[in-house]
């Protein structure tokens, strides 16, 4: 295959590019291929006069047919639009990034352009097609001729080579279905965002990126090492490149979207170093708790030109902490605060709401935690939603020892809370927020 189009529908983030197309796009043109990423969900953002259907809060409506029947009256025009470019593009293969919140549209896009007479082979990949979730059923219903099911870019240069068999993939020979051993990428290379940085994305001059993909840890309601098969890292020649490259652009803040910048201290202080050559960015990015970090790693990442950091709290309750398998300590939250406030940077903090464990003590712990956190001020979304029991998460693999009793994505039901009190304790933690002032 020659001419290929790698493309992502709405409904996705319309905050800043989209860094699986540009890493797909980079490392198939070093491999001897060309292909070509499009951005639908940002324009049909930006065509839009409904953007309120872009805002978290409304996502659930894309995720089920009867809100998508909803939305498909206000958007159906810019998916005919859709459809009728990919056809003109007679492209030998088209492929879709697919999320739980564009899975329908996906269906619907390729749905008429199969109507249509379409020629070119169809390949999903995305968070949403593991063999967990979606992918056996786009082979099933012969929806796609490839589910990715794993990292897209060994398959992608599989399926562009014309391999009957691409590696992690899932497909469906004389009517048997095949799942293709995966294979991880022994190296990345910088992100080609060249096709997507006329779009207009409501983050302006920001891009995102990776040092590493994967994650150290193992809590309980974390699927990334399922995402992920192993630990992998950037070399700093490849980051030097990427800097060049968003300096042409205009760039001027770049948001690290790895699960922690400091997985390891030897990590840590890799990324440090090579930050530390590349002046004029500011940057932000995801941080672990760890009971290594100290103040003079904070003053380090200041200096490097961090000014917004996130932290994954969870919750305000040691015993629900241990149950997670979070090895952090609630006084290294506190101690970590107090240095983002001494120096200027802003700390983000996440919470779970409705862990299977937390119990109504848990959950006030938390609450308490918030309050007397506050005058640090850290900063947290007053749009909490609850926990979820994701397919490649210990909680869902391991229910019993959680003591979930029905299991379900979002409905699962467990000795210490169900899902009405768990969307019960979702509204008083966010109206105890906005009472707080957040």
């Amino acid at each position: 295959m020659t001419k290929a189009i790698i493309c992502l529908l709405p409904c996705h983030s319309p905050n800043r590019p989209p860094l699986g197309l540009a890493s797909l796009k980079s490392f198939s043109f070093h491999k001897g291929f060309d292909i070509k990423t499009i951005d639908y969900n940002i324009k049909v953002f930006n065509n839009s006069e409904n953007k309120e259907l872009w805002k978290p809060e409304n996502f659930f409506p894309w995720t089920n047919k009867a809100g998508f029947k909803n939305i498909l009256s206000k958007i159906s025009s810019e998916l005919d639009r859709i459809i009728q470019e990919l056809l003109e593009y007679k492209a030998d293969l088209i492929g879709f990034s697919v999320f739980s919140t564009n899975k329908i549209t996906t269906e619907y896009v390729i749905s008429g352009l199969k109507s249509r007479g379409i020629k070119s082979k169809i390949a999903v990949g995305g968070p949403q097609i593991r063999k967990d979730i979606d992918a056996f059923y786009f082979i099933e219903k012969s929806i796609a001729d490839f589910s990715v099911y794993t990292e897209g870019e060994i398959p992608l240069v599989d399926i562009l080579k014309d391999k009957k068999r691409p590696r992690g993939t899932i497909i469906k020979e004389h009517d048997n279905i095949i799942t293709i051993p995966p294979e991880s990428p022994k190296k990345l290379f910088s992100p080609d965002f060249s096709d997507l940085l006329n779009n207009k994305y409501l983050q302006s001059n920001t891009l995102p990126f990776m040092f590493t993909r994967g994650c150290p840890n193992r809590c309980a309601y974390c699927e990334e090492r399922t995402l992920f098969t192993k630990l992998i890292f950037f070399d700093s020649d490849e980051f030097g490149i990427f800097i060049k490259e968003a300096k042409k652009s205009g760039i001027k803040r770049i948001i690290f979207g790895d699960s922690q910048i400091n997985p390891s201290k030897k990590v840590f202080k890799i990324i440090l170093n090579i930050l530390s050559k590349h002046k004029g960015f500011s940057f932000e990015g995801n941080i672990f708790a760890s009971k290594w970090i100290s103040k003079y790693d904070i003053k380090s990442i200041k200096r490097c030109g961090f000014n917004v950091l996130t932290v994954g709290v969870e919750s305000g309750s040691p015993r629900v902490l241990k149950m997670m398998n979070k090895n952090i300590s609630l006084f290294k939250i506190f101690f970590l605060a107090f240095w983002c406030k001494r120096l200027g940077i802003k700390l983000k903090m996440n919470f779970i709401i409705g862990f299977p464990t937390e119990r109504w003590s848990d959950f006030f712990l938390t609450l308490l935690f918030i309050f007397i956190i506050r005058p640090l001020k850290p900063i947290i979304s007053p749009i909490a939603s609850t926990c979820a029991a994701l397919s490649g998460s210990d909680i869902y693999k391991n229910p019993e020892k959680y003591g979930i009793t029905m299991l379900h994505t979002l409905y699962f039901r467990s000795h210490d809370n169900d899902y009405r009190i768990r969307f019960l304790r979702m509204k008083i933690f966010n109206r105890f927020l906005k009472i707080l002032g957040y």
